[in-house]
């Protein structure tokens, strides 16, 4: 496994009915998100609670069954200097125990700042520490996905205010909360 430095050539191998899943792996959560068929747009799905590695991939494997999956995104918590660490080390063998109980492609994606860039916009838009937190990882998930989807078509652009508008909206439009109208984000305070 390294990272992938092509992930046009990746995706290349996915059969073209089939969706990709990006995970944001961490010691008490995986956040999970899938992509669409064309590969075009990531959607935070679910955040799951660690218990052990096989109930952990046991559970993933449902997923992957529902979402008719045909490649896994794994972010790769490299340090700020670009070096490998020990969480690095653990997503590591996630991937291979991943591997022996499904075939399935594999391959990591930086996620440096993930979750900062996505706790960060959230807080500009005056949504609370205490929401975020809910639904971070699946965020982070899905922000590392469509880093590497837009990598793949060649769009070297940041996350573009589309997408966080897109998060934000799949988070709360159940709650009620926002109101999108003339492309600007307007999120009410509850009444109570």
């Amino acid at each position: 496994y390294t990272l992938v430095t092509k992930p046009r050539d990746f995706i290349d191998q996915i059969n073209i009915a089939q969706t990709l899943l990006g995970l944001d792996f961490g010691d008490k959560i995986i956040g999970i998100a899938v992509s669409d068929k064309s590969k075009t747009i990531a959607t935070p799905i679910i955040s799951i609670k660690r218990k052990s590695i096989l109930k952990d991939i046991e559970k993933l494997l449902s997923i992957l069954e529902e979402y008719d999956v045909g490649g896994i995104i794994l972010g790769l918590p490299l340090s700020l200097d670009g070096n490998e660490n020990e969480m690095t080390k653990k997503v590591r063998k996630f991937a291979q125990e991943i591997k022996k109980c499904k075939g399935i492609k594999i391959t990591f994606y930086d996620e440096r700042y993930s979750s900062d860039v996505i706790y960060k916009e959230l807080r500009k838009n005056f949504i609370s520490s205490k929401k975020i937190k809910k639904k971070i990882d699946q965020m982070a998930a899905s922000y590392i996905l469509q880093g590497f989807l837009d990598n793949a078509k060649h769009t070297w652009i940041q996350i573009s205010l589309d997408f966080i508008y897109h998060i934000i909206y799949t988070l709360f439009t159940h709650m009620k909360k926002i109101n999108l109208k003339n492309d600007q984000l307007q999120i009410y305070k509850r009444e109570n």
